[in-house]
């Protein structure tokens, strides 16, 4: 699922599922709602904002340790990309997690502390690490995106 603009709320089906943003335009204005985000299967890939690995790293260490953050799991990404005026935000609404071998088993919801901590392995700079896949689909979307004058 791909975050264009504006405000987006994202649900995702069975199985992973990628929750990705598209930042091919300076000034991007876009808030990221996920309503079940599936903690060690779904991921969510900002490789497409120009956000350095490094840079996230850092991001999320201090976002971790600030006992002052957000408890509902909001991040804004905004001061992380080189454009001073995009507006970047990520919710997560609902966070769960399935105990590994025993598929008979619950989702347990997970929220808070334990979240953000799990966040931190699920957002990357990589597509090709988070979900395994070639990053071809900027290429396919951006014709649907800034499609040509006729």
């Amino acid at each position: 699922m791909v975050a264009i603009e504006g405000a987006v709320t994202a649900t995702g089906g069975t199985g992973a599922d990628v929750f990705a943003f598209y930042g091919a335009q300076s000034g991007l204005q876009t808030h990221l709602t996920i309503t079940d985000f599936e903690i060690g299967t779904d991921r969510i890939d900002v490789s497409q904002l120009g956000i350095s690995a490094g840079v996230l790293t850092t991001y999320l260490n201090d976002y971790l340790t600030d006992p002052e953050s957000d408890p509902l799991v909001e991040f804004d990404l905004s001061a992380l990309t080189s454009d001073t005026s995009d507006s970047i935000k990520l919710t997560i609404q609902k966070a769960s997690i399935t105990p590994t071998g025993n598929s008979e088993s619950e989702p347990t919801e997970v929220t808070g502390n334990a979240l953000k901590a799990a966040l931190s392995d699920a957002i990357s700079t990589s597509f090709e690490m988070t979900s395994g896949l070639s990053d071809a689909w900027v290429l396919d979307l951006a014709p649907l995106v800034y499609p040509s004058a006729p």
